[in-house]
Formats: C-alpha cells, sequence, structure tokens
C-alpha cells in the first residue's frame, strides 16, 4: 500500500517539473529563433517550424506528456475528481499534439490541438476549483485567478487574430505565452501544495 502511495506521489512530481522543462525550453528556442522572435508579430507555434523547431516541437510533447502524467496522478493520489481529471488530460494531450503536428505538418490538426489545450485546460482548473478544491480552500483563488488569466489572454489573441473587434498591437504568441505561463502557475502550486507534508 505504502509503495502503491509513494508511486502516486511521484507522479504528481510531474506537475512541477513538466511545466518547468516545457517553458525552459520554450524560451531558450525563442532566443535562438532567427531574425528574432517578435512579441508583436510572431504566435508560438512559429517556433515550431525553423531551424531550431526540435525545442519547441520536443517541449511542448514531452511536456504535454508530463502534465498529462501528473493530472493522472492527483487522481490515483485522490486529489481529484474524475471530470477535472479527463478535462486536464485532454488539455495536456492538446499540448502534446502541437508539438508532434506542427502549423506546417498538418495546420488544421495543429489548430485544433492548441485549442484544446489552451481551452480543455483552464475549464479544467475552473471546474477544479468549483468541486473538488472546496476540500482545500487555499488552491481556490490561485485556480480562478489563473483560469481566468488564462481564458482573457487567449480569447483576446484569438478575437484580434480573425476579428477587427479587438487590437492590441501584440501577437498571438503574447496572449499564448501569458496563458502558458498562468497555467504553469497552478500546475507547480498544485503539485507543491499536494506533495507538502505540511499541508492544511
Amino acid at each position: 500500500m505504502e509503495n502503491r502511495e509513494d508511486k502516486s506521489k511521484a507522479l504528481i512530481v510531474f506537475g512541477i517539473v513538466g511545466p518547468v522543462f516545457t517553458l525552459l525550453l520554450i524560451w531558450i528556442n525563442i532566443f535562438l529563433f532567427p531574425g528574432g522572435f517578435s512579441w508583436y508579430k510572431n504566435a508560438l507555434s512559429d517556433l515550431g517550424v525553423h531551424t531550431y523547431s526540435y525545442l519547441f516541437n520536443y517541449a511542448v510533447t514531452a511536456g504535454g506528456l508530463m502534465i498529462a502524467v501528473f493530472a493522472y496522478g492527483m487522481y490515483r493520489k485522490g486529489f481529484s475528481n474524475v471530470p477535472t481529471t479527463v478535462l486536464l488530460i485532454i488539455g495536456a494531450i492538446g499540448l502534446s499534439m502541437v508539438g508532434r503536428f506542427n502549423e506546417n505538418a498538418d495546420p488544421h490538426i495543429h489548430l485544433i490541438s492548441a485549442l484544446f489545450y489552451f481551452l480543455f485546460f483552464p475549464i479544467g482548473i475552473i471546474y477544479y476549483s468549483l468541486t473538488y478544491a472546496m476540500k482545500h480552500l487555499a488552491l481556490i483563488p490561485v485556480g480562478l485567478v489563473m483560469a481566468a488569466i488564462s481564458l482573457i489572454a487567449i480569447i483576446t489573441g484569438i478575437i484580434q487574430s480573425v476579428t477587427s473587434f479587438i487590437y492590441t498591437g501584440f501577437g498571438l504568441g503574447l496572449f499564448e505565452m501569458i496563458e502558458a505561463v498562468a497555467l504553469s502557475v497552478w500546475i507547480i502550486v498544485v503539485s507543491v501544495y499536494f506533495l507538502s507534508p505540511e499541508r492544511p
């Protein structure tokens, strides 16, 4: 029984490793982007189709899988419920598929995969915050705030990209990065919270 507990706890560690690994490789790729990555013109997906594209593609593919493992570990440990776990894993798989199908290889699958990540994951966080997290009140504010930031950022970016109703002067990449950081913050906070032996 104790061995099962240790294995489940080890899965939650991926909630720290996954986001840190993914964001680190993405930032390295940004600095290596030929001609300079522009927050005014580029989308993050542009990082997946240049000379060092393997960094971005590997980062989101592996990162998505690690985040899915984290979500499963949360459920297995009894720290999450089924709907939350399904929503988070769908979002994580979407992130992983972004790296598997870059915007040149299959733009349609790439777009759908990105939307799955950017929409399903924050929706999963909101559902979690309004259901299971009620048992752990300290997690509710960070969950709702990070999910709200994520949805506002990506919806703003999408509306700006496809209509003329909103114009900020920035490219989609900035809004994607805001959401990626916000979601990563939530995953890391939740992981640290449940890995801490002194949690409430």
